[in-house]
């Protein structure tokens, strides 16, 4: 799916990154954790395609992104879905409108798929909502959708759960964990969340002061919707 040979990223005097290599195959959940400045936004560029490698070479489903050209680039951009922290939802547009701005970006419509995105995530009845009618939560679901809008190959998430305290955190780790069984997508999950990182990710790469320092092996969870009363959860945590 992607892979990456002793990548650098440099703007003017600054290396933003510095000799990256890793591969990562199609159907795996990466983690991508780091210090605030260790690089993170920077890889995620690179992988969303808004940015080329200084040095070295980046593939993407084998095809070296140097050497295409701005059609063929724009043709992969459009099989990469993202996932912000901010949301990123257009406060005119209702929850379906927002849901089907890809689509109609690219001259289509297909009320269909939309709304079956909609009840996927759960949102179908909020379809007429806009998005100041929405809690947190409801609006990275949202989101969601629409990222899933194009069927992508890779979803990229970046800081998709900072915003969200610890139940809802907890809803979007089960819908992507969904995503993952039910669409054949490649996640990316940037966080400096290593609890959220440790329940969803299989791979974890580790960055600092522009370098990857390595890749850990993890084990994720799989979260089951948990039916104690949040009284009962705080009382938990807080005994711990």
């Amino acid at each position: 799916m992607y892979r990456l040979e002793h990548v650098s990223k440099v703007y003017q005097e600054t290396t933003a990154l510095q000799d990256i290599s890793f591969s990562v195959e199609k159907g795996e959940i990466v983690g991508i954790v780091g210090k605030s400045g260790s690089g993170k936004s920077t890889l995620l560029r690179l992988l969303n395609l808004l940015e080329t490698p200084s040095k070295g070479q980046l593939f993407l489903a084998n095809k070296e992104i140097n050497k295409l050209s701005k059609k063929a680039i724009q043709q992969q951009k459009q099989k990469i879905g993202m996932v912000f922290q901010q949301y990123n939802l257009l406060n005119n547009l209702t929850v379906k409108e927002n849901v089907a701005l890809p689509l109609k970006l690219m001259g289509k419509k297909d009320e269909a798929n939309v709304m079956e995105l909609l009840s996927f995530v759960g949102m179908n009845h909020k379809q007429d909502s806009y998005p100041a009618q929405l809690s947190g939560g409801e609006k990275q679901r949202v989101a969601l959708a629409r990222a899933l809008t194009r069927n992508p190959d890779v979803l990229l998430c970046d800081e998709a759960t900072s915003s969200l305290d610890e139940e809802n955190t907890d809803d979007v780790i089960r819908l992507l964990q969904r995503i993952h069984e039910e669409f054949p997508v490649t996640i990316f999950f940037v966080s400096h969340e290593l609890d959220t990182v440790k329940k969803l990710c299989e791979r974890v790469l580790v960055m600092e002061d522009s370098r990857l320092l390595g890749v850990v092996d993890n084990q994720p969870t799989y979260l089951s919707k948990s039916d104690t009363p949040y009284l009962e959860k705080v009382k938990r945590r807080l005994a711990e």
